[in-house]
């Protein structure tokens, strides 16, 4: 499985934006590739929306091709005002959420409750 980041973003959060997403995307491939979750899926994209307009968001999971896809917002203001260590972890615990409300995929082929908790636990190691 492989995670793929892009985002939505105001140019003010545009630096930030770019260096917490190379460090969630490389950390987080880095564990799915150490870890087999099941075949259900090979791809998760998601979109970050950091802005101030009412972009809407989504997921949508395709069986055929084994992607997840999503847009999902992180508040602007707070992610402006947050720390490195915040940032990374608002990013996580959005991947976990678009992760955790996604249904369209079988359990048996998919163990999405320990890739929950893995990420989980990538957020307390980097509190």
């Amino acid at each position: 499985m492989i995670l793929w980041i892009s985002g939505i973003v105001e140019a003010e959060v545009g630096d930030a934006f770019f260096e917490t997403m190379k460090i969630v995307q490389s950390g987080l491939n880095t564990i799915t590739k150490e870890t087999d979750f099941g075949n259900a899926i090979e791809k998760i994209r998601v979109v970050f929306i950091i802005n101030r307009d009412p972009t809407p968001e989504y997921r949508r999971f395709g069986k055929k091709d084994k992607t997840l896809d999503a847009r999902a917002r992180i508040n602007y203001i707070e992610f402006r005002d947050s720390s490195k260590m915040h940032r990374i972890r608002m990013f996580i615990e959005t991947i976990a959420e678009v992760i955790g409300k996604t249904n369209n995929f079988s359990n048996e082929e998919f163990d999405k409750q320990s890739l929950l908790v893995r990420l989980q636990s990538v957020v307390l190691q980097s509190s």
